[in-house]
């Protein structure tokens, strides 16, 4: 069986199915740091430079409703 099919076959399944499906294979990641490439990699390598960022100094974040109210008046609603 091909990882096509089974992408078919498992985006197929119930909202619920899916989701059981979906947590073991997202934790099993979580696992396997070495295992990220490419832009994955890069994408790693940007979090963990801004957690830095944001532990030197808490005070250049913004709050998650500061980024909320921002977030909805540059979308007008």
């Amino acid at each position: 069986m091909s990882i096509t099919q089974i992408k078919e076959m498992a985006l197929a399944l119930p909202v619920e199915q899916r989701v059981d499906l979906a947590q073991p294979l997202w934790s099993s990641l979580e696992n396997h740091p070495s295992d990220i490439t490419g832009d994955e990699a890069a994408f790693q390598d940007e979090l963990k430079r801004r957690d830095q960022e944001m532990s030197a100094d808490p005070s250049s974040c913004s709050s998650h409703e500061e980024v909320m109210t921002e977030a909805r008046r540059r979308i007008g609603s």
